[in-house]
């Protein structure tokens, strides 16, 4: 093979090569393109699930807090009691000793 023929393959596999790599690069960006907005909407409904979860955790505490003070609230001894510390009230026929 002559050194003309050999720079002409040279050229030719240069050219492919080139050409190959711009169609991969041209597929890539339009897998990408046409990938994006699904990938971005998961993103965004993964996030919200995750908010969504700690705002429950945090409503479930919440209700058991609020449980828990329902069940002392609901406690007759603690009813007099609060009602003597906190409204100043006597049973009746008692005197109260504050002045």
């Amino acid at each position: 093979m002559s050194t003309m023929q050999q720079s002409r393959v040279i050229q030719r596999s240069k050219s492919a090569t080139v050409k190959g790599l711009i169609v991969l690069v041209a597929t890539l960006l339009v897998a990408f393109a046409l990938l994006w907005k699904p990938i971005n909407g998961y993103l965004a409904e993964r996030a919200l699930v995750n908010s969504t979860k700690a705002q429950l955790a945090s409503l479930q505490y919440q209700n058991r807090q609020l449980s828990s003070e329902i069940n002392r609230l609901n406690n007759p001894n603690e009813i007099a009691y609060l009602a003597k510390t906190k409204l100043d009230m006597v049973p009746i026929g008692a005197k109260s000793v504050n002045p």
